[in-house]
């Protein structure tokens, strides 16, 4: 079959910007090496111009971190508005600086709740607490409860070190007397990855090495193309490792953003990582004999993750030479090839439930 008619959706649940690499901290792990004295940031422009093109093209979420975005507290508001304008629910990650009071916290959340803000992510770890206080997140939670409607994210970057249950018995006390409350939030436990600031500052000892089987899966993480803050788009999060790899794919500054947005869903290295999984791509890539032409530092004597992995395995190669072995790959895999059809065909479908996840 000739793959070159055969058309990809990859659904898109939503547009993650990582809005700027100022930050008003600096954390040993931080895999963007922020800090207060980076100044890249995306255009607040660039960003207010894309929600229209959200709206139209039924992509549900918009999320913003860094950095620390709310040093643009400004444009945080008129991004949220808008957003909210747009039908667009907008996410926000944090490192909870702005809550040392009471008082400052539940004037700063009205504000941001008030211009739609429908999401809120909050940063705390054994990094985190050597800049912002555990008070301060206690503050953040116990302004949010009188908001309903706002989803609350506990994120915490767990290690050999730490793990959420330090969190709760730093702060027993306080969560037994909220106990019976019925506004819970959530806990995102992300995984220590070794790279950016972290593969330098951070003892090998601390990571946790991923079980071999875990590094087969398929990637569960897709679905969030993501802006860097110097503008360029990547299928993930993980475009840390430079430009020059599968996982770019376009440039929010100069290229049309409706034509960055198809060319996520027609991306057959987000199709691959979605059905195949990172490892059956490398393994591919090795089979293929691919030529490797990004030089790559891995630290660790195995992999702390499924993204430390894929980052690492596949960042080495160029990105023309993995999609046309990826597509010559789909012209064999009668399977995949029907599974591509099916999506396609289900295309609204999928989106829906996308963004219902």
């Amino acid at each position: 079959m000739d793959t070159k008619n055969l058309k990809i959706f990859n659904p898109i649940i939503s547009l993650e910007f990582i809005y700027t690499k100022k930050c008003n901290i600096k954390c040993d792990h931080c895999i963007n090496n922020c800090g207060p004295f980076e100044t890249s940031k995306v255009d607040l422009n660039t960003c207010l111009s894309v929600l229209p093109l959200l709206k139209e093209e039924g992509i549900k979420e918009i999320g913003f971190t860094g950095g620390e975005p709310l040093l643009y507290f400004d444009e945080m508001i008129a991004l949220f508005s808008a957003a909210k304008k747009n039908k667009v629910n907008p996410k926000l990650i944090s490192n909870g600086f702005w809550g040392s009071s009471p008082e400052k916290t539940e004037k700063m959340l009205s504000k941001l709740v008030s211009a739609g803000l429908m999401c809120l992510n909050i940063s705390t770890d054994n990094f985190h607490v050597k800049f912002i206080p555990e008070k301060n997140i206690i503050n953040i939670f116990d302004a949010a409860r009188k908001y309903k409607k706002l989803q609350i994210i506990l994120r915490v970057a767990v290690s050999k070190d730490y793990s959420f249950l330090d969190f709760l018995v730093n702060n027993k006390e306080y969560f037994t007397k909220i106990h019976a409350d019925k506004k819970p939030f959530h806990v995102l436990s992300q995984i220590l990855v070794p790279a950016g600031r972290a593969a330098k500052n951070v003892s090998n000892k601390t990571y946790f090495i991923s079980n071999k089987k875990l590094l087969k899966q398929k990637c569960p993480f897709l679905g969030k193309p993501t802006i860097n803050h110097d503008g360029k788009m990547f299928v993930c999060c993980n475009g840390f490792e430079g430009s020059n790899t599968a996982f770019k794919f376009a440039d929010f500054n100069t290229d049309s953003h409706k034509k960055s947005i198809e060319a996520y869903r027609k991306n057959i290295f987000v199709f691959y990582l979605r059905h195949k999984g990172p490892a059956f791509i490398f393994d591919l890539a090795k089979k293929n004999k691919l030529k490797k032409v990004n030089k790559v530092k891995k630290v660790l004597q195995g992999y702390a993750s499924l993204c430390d992995f894929c980052v690492f395995s596949l960042s080495p190669y160029e990105k023309k030479s993995i999609n046309k072995m990826l597509l010559n790959e789909l012209n064999k895999d009668i399977e995949l090839q029907k599974i591509a059809k099916t999506e396609l065909k289900n295309k609204k479908k999928i989106a829906k439930e996308s963004v219902n996840k």
